[in-house]
């Protein structure tokens, strides 16, 4: 009967299969468990070398991901560049207990920060940047006056957008 032979084949295929299975789990634990050893250990490896130093920077994508290990160093001071373009919450994960002196720099008039999700973003109100949000609320800020990037010719063609600013000598 062609039934019965394909279902004993089966049954052997699944006999001779068994260890394998039982083996590639077993190496599957064994790969998961080692990757997150590997993660431990870089990110203690960070901290002992970050802690180490009298000045930390890092760019705003990656406050984002490392946002626990810059407060993991308890900075006296945290300076963010581009804080118009960085989400409230990483900015506050990256403060720790012993910080003093919160620093934002940015532009008022970029995007504000993305969220993976549109509609939770609108929901909890999370499409303002910390930095958006306190110049809205009337915060004291300094805004800088000279510019030093744009060649003169080119800096005046943003005075629509900008105050006109005056170019560095």
């Amino acid at each position: 009967d062609p039934t019965a032979r394909e279902q004993l084949c089966r049954l052997w295929m699944a006999k001779l299969q068994e260890p394998l299975h039982a083996e590639l789990a077993q190496l599957c634990d064994e790969h998961e468990k080692l990757v997150k050893d590997k993660s431990h250990l870089e990110r203690s490896l960070q901290h002992d070398v970050l802690g180490k130093a009298a000045l930390v920077g890092i760019t705003a994508p990656a406050l984002g991901k490392l946002a626990s290990l810059v407060g993991a160093l308890e900075p006296d001071v945290v300076l963010v560049d581009d804080a118009s373009e960085v989400l409230e919450s990483h900015v506050l994960v990256s403060l720790a207990p012993t910080t003093r002196h919160l620093i934002l720099v940015g532009d008022g008039a970029v995007p504000r920060p993305g969220t993976p999700s549109h509609r939770l973003g609108r929901q909890f109100r999370l499409e303002a940047s910390m930095f958006g949000r306190l110049l809205a609320r009337g915060v004291q800020h300094a805004a800088l006056t000279t510019q030093r990037r744009s060649p003169p010719h080119l800096s005046h063609l943003l005075a629509s957008l900008y105050p006109p600013p005056r170019d560095a000598a």
